[in-house]
This record gives C-alpha cells, structure tokens and sequence, in this order.
C-alpha cells in the first residue's frame, strides 16, 4: 500500500470514530443566548431535587453515551447540545446537580432523558 492510501485510509478511520463519537457522546456548549439553546439548564445545590447527576470530563472519549458524563467544548459546531444556564428553576428544561464523582453521574428522572438524545 502507498504511502497516500495509507494516510487517506488512516484519515477516512478518524472521521468515521469522529463521527460515532458525536453522534453518541455527551459533547455540549453554553450558549449566551436562551434562543440558541436547545435545553434551559438550572444548576441545582441538592442531588435529591436533580433530573441528572452530571460529571464534567476533561476528555472527549469519557463522553460517549446518554449517561451524565459531559464533555463541554467551546466550539458550537462540535457539540451535540447548546445549553444555556437559567437563573430559576422553574423556567429549566432539567435540573442538573455536578458532581465531583464519576461513579455518581446519571439520569434520576429517565422521563428527561430525551433531551439529550
């Protein structure tokens, strides 16, 4: 095999995992505006009164699935979801408590989950 179809070989690999990767992944932006986003999120202090327990992952590859594990990025194009933090929980979409915990992350009201699909 050539060099060049090795590297378009290689470079078709990477998109496709690229692909599959936002496509499942929990990839999401805030957003300034309430009219861009897609889900009104409101930042709860008590667990017990969230929609989703969310852990923020530094990487990329911890994000796959609908599981509260979010990977927020500062480009809008390569996220899934744009949210936008509201200041009163009754306006929200979802209530979401962060945790420091990996193992704490996931939906306690599933009725929401649809969100973030």
């Amino acid at each position: 095999m050539s060099i060049q179809k090795y590297v378009l070989a290689l470079a078709t690999c990477v998109t496709v995992l690229s692909a599959s990767v936002k496509a499942d992944g929990q990839i999401v932006t805030t957003t300034d505006y309430v009219k861009q986003a897609n889900v009104k999120v409101f930042v709860t202090p008590y667990k017990m009164n969230a929609d989703v327990v969310v852990f923020k992952t530094p990487f990329l590859k911890n994000s796959i699935g609908n599981k509260g594990v979010w990977y927020f990025s500062k480009i809008a194009g390569e996220a899934n979801k744009k949210i936008y933090f509201i200041k009163h929980k009754e306006e929200a979409d979802v209530l979401v408590y962060f945790t420091n915990n990996s193992a704490e992350a996931g939906w306690i009201n599933k009725k929401k989950r649809y969100l973030f699909n």
